[in-house]
């Protein structure tokens, strides 16, 4: 029986987006190529997002994380080892590897691993180091530190990418000047259940939420800014970040009285936000893709974007959003804020952009089941030297509708 294996840091229960992404993915090769073993390789390191509930059908092996703590050379340290202990496990076990990018480097250790066995390997990129490690000072990108790696990474290639847009995937093969295929999987969100409305939904008020990480690609300034400059009387904030950002929007909105604070937010709950915030420093476009927004049309609901335009996340979503544009020098002008803020308290305004997250939503959910079906198809043909047959429609239930509350 061939094998494949899915390797990344974070795998549920851990609410990790990246290792809920994977997991959809397991599941879709093991219903369209059951004929396959598929295995995944994790860490047992605790996501700060919290968990899910799961029950998996599959292998399951983790190792023991080789640092807990929150030094940020030594986190980066153990990242790396670890990620080189996953890639040597995977490599042993499977025919195929597919290497996700957490920990940082997967790919390159991947790579080297795959040589000796004779292994096929593919990466997804959630999130793309060297370039990473430049974005956040951790490296100098002129630095001959940094141009090592770039060159050893150019020799280094997989045989197929999976990228989260288009835009990410160009800025990928400019940096490796490689022309390798790729696949595109903008990840979406699961079906949402229903809910009642929480306790902080205030009627009459249009809520706009942030929830999940706040760190280095992200900007507490601009959220700071949205909060002081909207009409406290008629909109309300939820926040539920964590990450190296967090501690400074505490600071920022402390005195704001149309603020709420809470540690997690469920999806369900979630869904009864009217608009969900996106931020992305314009360094570090392409380099990640939030995956905020794509969970905002999953749930039907539109995006303040703030950011650079010519992004996968503005080109993919923007009809179903509100632009800030940061300006030169990483600045976010008073007048865009404020022209955004007034149209989001139009009514109008907010029901029709809101209308354009449903649908976008739900072409997101039936996207992403032929997307997936594209990789099986690729994997059973590599592996197997079986053509998948093309399907117009997904089989019954593959789609799962979106049951998210509308209010």
């Amino acid at each position: 029986m061939k094998r494949v294996a899915i390797v990344n840091a974070f795998y549920p229960p851990d609410r990790a987006f990246t290792g809920i992404s994977a997991s959809r993915l397991v599941e879709h090769l093991c219903a369209a190529i059951p004929q396959l073993e598929v295995s995944v390789f994790a860490t047992d390191q605790s996501y700060r997002g919290g968990s899910v509930a799961v029950s998996h059908g599959h292998h399951v092996e983790r190792i023991s994380a080789s640092y807990r703590g929150s030094h940020r050379l030594l986190r980066l340290a153990g990242s790396l080892w670890d990620g080189w202990r996953l890639a040597r496990r995977a490599c042993r076990e499977a025919d195929l590897v597919i290497a996700m990018t957490d920990p940082p480097l997967l790919g390159l250790w991947v790579s080297l691993a795959s040589r000796k066995r004779g292994v096929r390997w593919m990466e997804w990129t959630m999130d793309l180091f060297p370039e990473a490690f430049a974005a956040a000072g951790l490296v100098n990108p002129e630095g001959l530190l940094y141009r090592c790696l770039n060159a050893v990474l150019r020799r280094c290639l997989p045989e197929r990418y999976i990228c989260l847009g288009p835009l990410q995937y160009e800025f990928l093969r400019s940096r490796r000047q490689s022309d390798v295929p790729w696949f595109n999987l903008p990840c979406g969100p699961s079906a949402i259940e229903h809910a009642a409305p929480p306790e902080w939904k205030r009627p009459g008020a249009v809520t706009l939420a942030y929830v999940g990480n706040l760190g280095e690609a992200h900007s507490a300034d601009v959220i700071a800014a949205i909060v002081s400059r909207a009409d406290s009387a008629h909109t309300h904030f939820v926040f539920a970040p964590y990450g190296a950002r967090r501690q400074r929007l505490l600071e920022l909105t402390r005195d704001c009285p149309n603020v709420t604070w809470k540690e997690h937010l469920p999806p369900a709950e979630l869904a009864h936000a009217d608009v969900h915030l996106v931020s992305l420093c314009g360094h570090w476009s392409h380099i990640c893709v939030p995956s905020k927004s794509a969970t905002a049309m999953g749930m039907g609901r539109p995006i303040l974007f703030a950011g650079l335009p010519d992004t996968d996340v503005w080109r993919e979503f923007g009809a179903a959003g509100w632009l800030i544009p940061e300006q030169p020098g990483g600045t976010y002008r008073i007048a865009d804020i404020d022209l955004a803020l007034r149209s989001i308290e139009n009514a109008g305004e907010l029901a029709h952009r809101t209308r354009q997250a449903q649908l976008l939503g739900g072409q997101l959910q039936n996207s992403e089941w032929h997307y997936r079906q594209k990789i099986a198809g690729w994997v059973s043909e590599v592996l197997l030297g079986e053509v998948m047959p093309e399907r117009e429609e997904a089989p019954a239930g593959a789609v799962a509708p979106l049951t998210a509350a509308r209010t």
